[in-house]
């Protein structure tokens, strides 16, 4: 566990936030506050606290650390985040359990992952794990039967371009649930083009190694230990990697698993993904404590000199005190790539071209308009039924 690092009267409220933010997600005794806490976040404000939190996704982790030593009527937007966040999780389980027979009927292998998942199994009480959505992976070629399936108990596609979404080469459909959960319907671990062309997973694989966990009143498939932390690594790191609740999933998936770490090295160079899987690790280490051995990001990165850049770029921006701005830690992170070469490649061409044109680069696709009388959207609702079968024949003619 991280020493503990004294406040300051001088300490500026963004720097006390930051440290506030550090020292709640740290894992702790969460019936005790730790230490300072108090200190830090009535330098920070209740305003400032509560908006840090809700960036970083970790209200519930700072809402009980923080609850024992203060006034929960000055931090009410902190409590009210952390009911909003139980209500979801409760309505989460509530689909979940609707789908899950539905799903069974089909004869297929479905996954849960990330949220309801980590919540229940890997963190210490499932409040301190906020999520905003149901993660399911399906196999490609049963997408259309689990879709009509999920629209049976209730559920409804929100994402109906269907041309569009064949253009950009998706992983995924977002759906509502009954209960109004949202549903990322996966078919690839990772949504864009873009990241899939840069990994060499097998989906096939993935649903072979899977292992049973309890969530709610269900018992459903995960991915097993390396393929958890590999998923929560890559996705956290070329999502930017600043966000402290992503560092949090891999300090738990690290803790609760203990994987094999031979394993994780073998199985994220496989994948073309080695310093990503480096950088995630290293970060969470430095900055919430994940017990990584020594060594081993080294090993994933090939070397010291990507750590070395990426932990330049993290004293000059920090994670705990992003607030999603570009920043050159951002940059390092999303040009990770397959090996040291190809990184830095990236990280160049990055680089230089936001110095040229100061764009906003990232391996997400542009944000688009969620208006569903937009053609240019996700949820454009003028896609026909044959628009959506052309889809699906796609994707099962592609493989996913």
């Amino acid at each position: 566990m991280r020493s503990p690092v004294h406040w300051h009267p001088a300490l500026r409220p963004a720097t006390a936030t930051a440290r506030l933010l550090v020292r709640c997600v740290t894992e702790h005794d969460w019936a005790v506050a730790p230490d300072g806490v108090a200190e830090l976040a009535d330098r920070s404000g209740p305003g400032r606290v509560a908006a840090a939190a809700e960036f970083h996704g970790v209200d519930g982790c700072v809402h009980h650390s923080l609850a024992p030593v203060v006034d929960p009527t000055r931090f009410a937007a902190l409590g009210g985040a952390h009911r909003r966040s139980i209500d979801r999780h409760v309505r989460a389980l509530g689909d979940l359990a609707a789908a899950a027979p539905a799903l069974d009927d089909l004869g297929v292998p479905w996954l849960v992952v990330k949220g309801p998942v980590l919540a229940e199994a890997f963190y210490p009480r499932p409040d301190l794990r906020s999520y905003s959505d149901l993660d399911v992976v399906v196999p490609a070629s049963a997408l259309g039967d689990v879709l009509a399936a999920v629209e049976g108990t209730g559920g409804r596609v929100l994402d109906r371009n269907w041309r569009l979404l064949r253009e950009l080469e998706v992983g995924q459909i977002l759906l509502r649930m009954r209960h109004g959960t949202l549903l990322d319907l996966h078919w690839q671990l990772f949504n864009t083009a873009a990241v899939r062309r840069s990994m060499r997973g097998s989906m096939a694989e993935l649903f072979e190694r899977a292992r049973l966990v309890r969530v709610g009143a269900n018992e459903v498939r995960t991915l097993d230990a390396v393929d958890t932390l590999l998923h929560l690594s890559i996705h956290g790191t070329l999502s930017g990697g600043h966000r402290l609740l992503w560092l949090k999933d891999v300090e738990r998936a690290v803790a609760s698993d203990g994987p094999a770490w031979d394993e994780v090295v073998r199985r994220a160079r496989a994948w073309g993904a080695g310093p990503a899987v480096a950088l995630a690790l290293s970060r969470a280490a430095r900055v919430v404590g994940a017990a990584v051995p020594p060594g081993v990001p080294e090993a994933l990165a090939g070397g010291r000199s990507y750590l070395a850049v990426a932990a330049a770029a993290d004293r000059l921006a920090p994670p705990e005190r992003s607030r999603g701005k570009r920043s050159l830690s951002l940059m390092v992170s999303r040009s990770a790539r397959a090996d040291t070469a190809s990184t830095a490649a990236e990280l160049a061409r990055r680089m230089a071209a936001a110095v040229t044109d100061k764009r906003r680069l990232s391996l997400e696709p542009p944000k688009t308009d969620m208006d569903p009388a937009n053609p240019a959207s996700p949820r454009y609702e003028q896609s026909s039924d044959a628009d959506r079968r052309a889809f699906l024949e796609a994707i099962t003619a592609r493989g996913g």
